[in-house]
């Protein structure tokens, strides 16, 4: 049985991070993107 997590929040933070400082805060809010990715990876050995 394939196991699914609802990552809209963490899209909601990246997408907060672009709205509220703009492209300034590219850096960060891919971080999160990456660290979200990486968490997944992790937990799918």
């Amino acid at each position: 049985m394939t196991h699914q997590k609802d990552y809209s929040t963490v899209w909601q933070q990246v997408l907060s991070t672009l709205v509220k400082n703009g492209l300034d805060e590219l850096g960060e809010a891919m971080g999160i993107v990456l660290n979200t990715a990486m968490k997944l990876e992790r937990s799918s050995r």
